[in-house]
C-alpha cells in the first residue's frame, strides 16, 4: 500500500475511497484491515471487466491485444 501513502504524501489529501476489482491482488485480510485503520473505503468492481476500471485497465486490455496480434 506504499502508492497510497505515496498519494497522500505528495497531494497533502487523505485518500477516502480506493477502487480496485476482485481479481484477488487487493481482496485480502492484511489490505482490507490496512485500508480499515485508514478509514479508506473499498470499493470492488467484477473482475475482467475492463469498463469499470478506468483509462488504464482498457490500456493494458488494448497492449494485450497488440501483442498477440
Amino acid at each position: 500500500m506504499q502508492y497510497i501513502m505515496q498519494a497522500e504524501l505528495e497531494t497533502g489529501n487523505c485518500l477516502k475511497i480506493i477502487q480496485t476489482d476482485g481479481g484477488g491482488k487487493y481482496t485480502g485480510a492484511d489490505v482490507e484491515n490496512f485500508l480499515k485503520d485508514k478509514g479508506i473505503k473499498h470499493k470492488l468492481t467484477t473482475t475482467d471487466t475492463p469498463q469499470h476500471n478506468g483509462v488504464a485497465e482498457r490500456l493494458n486490455c488494448y497492449a494485450r491485444t497488440c501483442v498477440i496480434a
